[in-house]
């Protein structure tokens, strides 16, 4: 898809959009997630995790640190992104035990059906780092933190460590231990909290599934240190954890998606099969993270690590996390500026997922309730302006649906050339509706195509035929679809 000549057709006026397709399974043959039409469907995407009271973000008006309202949709519909990773903690679902909070469903509900409103989907998550504020982090209501006991405090022999440290602090390891041991009945009650959450949220549309912990920590590494051993967890503690919830998911709901993590270090999973049974392979997607540190080996290599284990786990696999954070970083703000090395970092991974046909969700689209200094923003400046580079990278083209076989998914953004390999699915070759030989190729023209683009199909002659659909937000979409030429 080349940016010059200019565009054989037009692009039509805006129509009514089409119904969301609701992911529903996984093919178990590539890892991707299936949508109800059949089609092969990825993601691109950010994360969107408010980390203090009242644990969402405000939903009114626009900020460039805190807020996520209908102007933040707008903006990430019109750059091409299609899901977002929404935090909804614990603290905020079960304040009291026991009593489920209908005043923070209702607010999470209001932003997934927002989304809905310009094709966004929405991947729900329990989001914590270290637990609680008592040990300096978020996630856990209070009374789980006090069934565990422990000090608090941020430090480690009384001095004060980077946030991520902390998890080496025995309270915090034992809390781990604690809830993984189902002490005082805490598992029953997160697995419950699960399965309350999945239940208010499993006939929304675009909720795509339902990551049970967010870079769970392995549990009490002081009274079992073989748990801080690469990949062993993954078989032991967390595998134990994720089927209890899985289990007690699926007895009510046993179509959800389900994505469950290794430890952030790992490089492979040892798990003997997916969290509840292999029965289940269908509808769970290993979810991994993508940091350096901790991973050591380069993105290719870990990607490839990352398919082997959903091909023996037959299940699905998402980058649910990779680095995409600038915050006050001094970056240069104009497009004709060279890329920064942190930025052409960022590049080289939404390369390689392209390479490896893998969907991910970038941290983060801001710092949220961090402040204007934190360093986990990405699109913004500190004074609210919008980086140009991030819009590009956002923004590149990818096929958001393939009615058929994927082979091969390439942008080169040197040249504009987005290129898009696969087998389709022609009329005949199985029943559906007219979606279902529907391809989709999403773009923005503001950012890789100012001048136009043109569509090529090989082998030419080929009878598939195109239409561009300019969406409501600005963005694009090419529909190929097989038929008369």
């Amino acid at each position: 898809m080349p940016s010059s000549p200019p565009p054989e057709q037009s692009p039509s006026q805006p129509p009514p959009p089409p119904p969301l397709a609701k992911i529903h399974k996984v093919d178990t043959r590539t890892s991707h997630l299936l949508d109800t039409h059949g089609r092969t469907r990825f993601f691109h995407g950010v994360n969107v995790v408010f980390k203090r009271e009242p644990w969402y973000p405000p939903t009114e008006e626009f900020d460039p640190v805190t807020s996520f309202c209908d102007e933040d949709i707008r903006i990430l519909a019109s750059l091409n992104l299609n899901c977002i990773r929404l935090g909804v903690h614990w603290a905020g679902v079960e304040p009291t035990r026991g009593a489920y909070s209908t005043a923070y469903l209702s607010a999470i509900r209001h932003i997934i059906q927002r989304c809905a409103t310009l094709g966004i989907y929405v991947l729900l998550e329990f989001h914590q780092d270290v637990l609680h504020p008592r040990w300096g982090g978020h996630g856990v209501p209070d009374w789980v933190a006090d069934a565990c006991g422990g000090a608090p405090g941020a430090t480690l022999a009384g001095f004060k460590v980077p946030w991520y440290l902390v998890y080496f602090k025995y309270a915090v390891a034992d809390a781990f231990g604690k809830l993984y041991a189902n002490h005082d009945g805490l598992l029953d009650a997160f697995a419950a909290y699960w399965k309350r959450v999945v239940e208010e949220y499993r006939d929304e549309p675009n909720v795509i599934g339902y990551e049970i912990m967010n870079e769970p920590w392995p549990g009490n590494h002081y009274k079992n240190p073989l748990l801080l051993l690469p990949n062993h967890a993954s078989s032991t503690t967390l595998h134990k954890m994720h089927t209890h919830v899985a289990l007690s998911i699926r007895s009510t709901t046993p179509s959800a998606l389900l994505f469950f993590e290794d430890a952030t270090w790992d490089t492979a999973s040892r798990a003997p099969f997916v969290p509840g049974g292999a029965e289940f392979a269908d509808r769970s997607v290993l979810a991994y993270h993508y940091y350096q540190p901790p991973q050591r080996a380069g993105i290719n290599t870990y990607l490839q690590n990352r398919k082997r284990d959903a091909k023996r786990l037959g299940c699905g696999l998402f980058m649910t996390e990779w680095e995409m954070w600038v915050g006050d970083t001094d970056l240069p703000t104009t497009s004709s500026a060279p890329l920064h090395p942190r930025i052409q970092k960022m590049y080289e991974t939404a390369e390689a997922a392209d390479t490896h046909l893998q969907s991910w969700l970038g941290w983060s689209y801001k710092s949220f309730a961090q402040g204007a200094d934190s360093a986990d923003g990405s699109l913004f400046t500190r004074t609210g302006a919008r980086r140009p580079e991030i819009e590009s990278l956002w923004s590149r083209p990818y096929a958001s649906a393939v009615a058929g076989r994927v082979h091969s998914m390439r942008f080169d953004c040197a040249r504009g050339v987005f290129e898009l390999c696969y087998r389709p699915r022609w009329r005949g070759d199985d029943a559906g509706d007219d979606q279902a030989y529907e391809t989709v190729i999403a773009l923005t023209r503001a950012t890789h195509y100012p001048t136009g683009f043109r569509v090529a199909v090989w082998p030419e002659g080929a009878p598939v035929r195109w239409v561009e659909r300019v969406l409501e937000a600005g963005n694009s979409v090419v529909v190929l679809t097989p038929g008369a030429g």
